[in-house]
C-alpha cells in the first residue's frame, strides 16, 4: 500500500507484514489485522482526500466543508472501528486456540512398557540432571519418555506442576515450530492493534479539519437554522 504522509505510519499496514516471524507459513494468522490496518490506513487517506476536494467547492462555506466532509468520514469510521473490533475478537481466539493446543498434557503413553521405571530413574536425579535429562529428551524427540514423565502427576517423576507445565510447552514448540511461530506473531500483532487502534480518533479529527464537538456543534447550529425555513403545509 502506498505511503500517505497526512496519515500516521503508526497505522500502516507494513507495520505488520514487516513483523519477524511474518511469512508465507504465517500470513493467514494475521490476515485480519492486516486488513483492518488497511481499512484505516485507506479510509483516513480517503477522508483527506475528500477534505481537500471539498476546499475546492466554491457552493460551500467553511463550515459546510467541515459538514460535508464529518458525514464522509462518520461512513469510514463505522468501517474502520467494525474491522478493528473484528480482528481483535478473531486474534483472541486463534491465539486461545494455538496456547491450547501447546499446553494440552501428553496423556497418551503414561502407562505401561517402562514408563514407571522410567518416572523412577528421573526422581532419583538430581534437579540439574533432570533438566538435562528431559532437555534431552524433548531434544532427541524421544515421545515415550516425555509421555512417561509429562502424562502423569508430576510429583512421581520429582517434579513440581509447574515444571511439567513448562516442559510440555518446551516440548510441543520443538515438535510444532509453525505453530509456535504463528503464535508469537499473532501476539505482536495483537499488542500492535491494541496500541495503535486508538490513534484512529485523533486521525479522524485530523483527517476531517475538525473535533467531534466542532462538528457536533455545527450540526446542532444547522438543525436549529433549518426550522426556520422548513415548509409547512
Amino acid at each position: 500500500m502506498d505511503v500517505n504522509t497526512s496519515v500516521t505510519p503508526s497505522l500502516h499496514p507494513g507495520n505488520i507484514t514487516g513483523l519477524d516471524g511474518y511469512d508465507e507459513t504465517t500470513a493467514d494468522a494475521v490476515a485480519d489485522v492486516v486488513s483492518a490496518f488497511e481499512t484505516a490506513y485507506e479510509g483516513l487517506t480517503n477522508i483527506h482526500l475528500a477534505r481537500q476536494a471539498a476546499k475546492q467547492n466554491p457552493a460551500l462555506t467553511e463550515a459546510a466543508q467541515i459538514l460535508v466532509v464529518a458525514d464522509y468520514a462518520e461512513k469510514h469510521f463505522k468501517k474502520i472501528t467494525a474491522r478493528l473490533d473484528a480482528a481483535e475478537a478473531r486474534m483472541q481466539k486463534l491465539i486461545a486456540d494455538s496456547e491450547r493446543q501447546l499446553s494440552q498434557p501428553l496423556e497418551n503413553g503414561a502407562v505401561g512398557g517402562y514408563t514407571a521405571e522410567i518416572r523412577a530413574h528421573m526422581k532419583g536425579l538430581k534437579q540439574a540432571e533432570r533438566v538435562a535429562f528431559m532437555n534431552e529428551a524433548i531434544r532427541a524427540g524421544d515421545s515415550k519418555t516425555l509421555s512417561a514423565v509429562l502424562g502423569a502427576p508430576s510429583f512421581l517423576s520429582g517434579i513440581s506442576p509447574a515444571e511439567r507445565d513448562m516442559l510440555t510447552r518446551t516440548f510441543h514448540e520443538r515438535a510444532n515450530p509453525t505453530l509456535a511461530k504463528r503464535l508469537t506473531l499473532m501476539k505482536t500483532a495483537q499488542s500492535l492493534l491494541g496500541e495503535r487502534g486508538g490513534l484512529v480518533f485523533g486521525e479522524m479529527d485530523k483527517a476531517s479539519g475538525a473535533s467531534s464537538k466542532q462538528v457536533a456543534n455545527l450540526r446542532a447550529a444547522r438543525a436549529k437554522a433549518e426550522k426556520a425555513y422548513t415548509f409547512t403545509a
